[in-house]
């Protein structure tokens, strides 16, 4: 946030954020539960491809996801080789 809109907007969102949360809790009673990092990595992840195809579609391109042709040979646990 900082390197958009500046050092003191940063502090003052980052600052904003952390009462809003902790005004939550006390009027809910509830704890606190970190999302953790996997539920913050596959929302940076969703967001970089929405970007993605939508400067690709302003170029007049468009993405095509790439397919593994090796997935449906994974053999499973369960299955002998």
């Amino acid at each position: 946030m900082k390197a958009k809109v500046g050092a003191p907007q940063g502090i003052t969102a980052a600052a904003r954020k952390q009462a809003v949360l902790l005004y939550t809790m006390i009027s809910t009673g509830q704890e606190y539960q970190e999302a953790g990092g996997d539920y913050y990595e596959k929302q940076h992840k969703e967001k970089a491809l929405l970007n993605l195809k939508k400067r690709a579609t302003q170029m007049g391109f468009e993405l095509i996801p790439k397919i593994d042709p090796f997935a449906a040979f994974i053999p499973s646990d369960n299955v002998p080789i």
